[in-house]
């Protein structure tokens, strides 16, 4: 059961919106897409580039770690293109054995990009109970678009989910935020070095609550629990992935309530490519 609270936690927090980056130390010459008085200049004029590469076949390795234990692989496929409603998407594919944060999102979706702006719709089943499982739908969600000035607010999703839990109701309320960052040059992963990448992130707070003999208890203050930096590198997708998870229950257990998870978690999951194989 611990297990299963935390994957309806952890997929909860950010299955609405994805897109993130990473203030990298091997980053160089950080150049922000413009100021107030020329962004609208920027937005009269359609971008050519494209920093997620969506040409079937198309595949990405990444070694994945958390909290600098040793690496698993993870490989992200591009399968086909779908259309719905006349909008053409892009249909991600992860390996069975794929631990990566990002590598489940993406692959859990659809994308598509338009005028270097990316987004993100979808939905994802969660077993948090294997005999009753709940589907969360993703909303269309910006996840980087290259006209906005660093700090812009790109989208901002609010959703209620309830479920059991041992016999109590859980009620999550959960906030994702994300933000522009900026463009890059000559940013470098492992052994690659990326002429122009682009930046973005995710912040999502959460607050959980639940009901015990009729008295409405505060489970978890409200808080930032998960941000997720992104970086996706020009005519190619996402390169680099840094997310912060953590959360500190209240302690209950002077009024005899008790929950099968730790009170208080924390980590940092690294997921960086190794391999690129793609066309465009």
């Amino acid at each position: 059961m611990k297990r299963s609270f935390l994957l309806l936690l952890i997929f909860s927090l950010a299955i609405f919106t994805f897109a993130s980056c990473n203030d990298s130390e091997d980053s160089d010459d950080v150049m922000e897409m413009g100021t107030d008085d020329d962004q609208g200049d920027d937005e009269n004029e359609e971008s050519t580039k494209s920093y997620f590469s969506t040409t079937q076949g198309n595949r990405w390795v990444y070694d994945v770690s958390v909290d600098q234990m040793p690496a698993t692989r993870d490989t992200l496929i591009v399968v086909a293109p779908v259309n719905q409603d006349g909008t053409q998407f892009t249909d991600l594919e992860a390996s069975e054995t794929s631990t990566g944060f990002m590598t489940g999102l993406l692959s859990n979706g659809l994308i598509t990009e338009d005028n270097a702006r990316l987004t993100y719709t979808g939905s994802i089943t969660v077993p948090v109970d294997p005999t009753n499982p709940f589907t969360i739908d993703i909303p269309a969600s910006v996840v980087y678009d290259e006209s906005q000035i660093a700090g812009t607010v790109l989208s901002v999703n609010e959703q209620t989910i309830t479920q059991d839990l041992n016999g109590f109701p859980i009620t999550i309320d959960v906030t994702a935020e994300t933000r522009q960052l900026g463009v890059v040059q000559n940013y470098t992963v492992g052994t690659m070095t990326f002429d122009s990448v682009i930046q973005s992130e995710l912040a999502v707070s959460a607050t959980i609550s639940t009901v015990v003999v009729g008295i409405p208890v505060t489970v978890l203050v409200p808080q930032e629990v998960l941000v997720a930096t992104n970086t996706y590198a020009e005519d190619i997708g996402l390169v680099d992935s840094t997310v912060s998870f953590q959360y500190e229950f209240i302690d209950l257990t002077p009024f005899g309530i008790t929950f099968p998870f730790p009170p208080t978690a924390s980590n940092v999951t690294t997921q960086q490519a190794v391999d690129i194989m793609v066309t465009n």
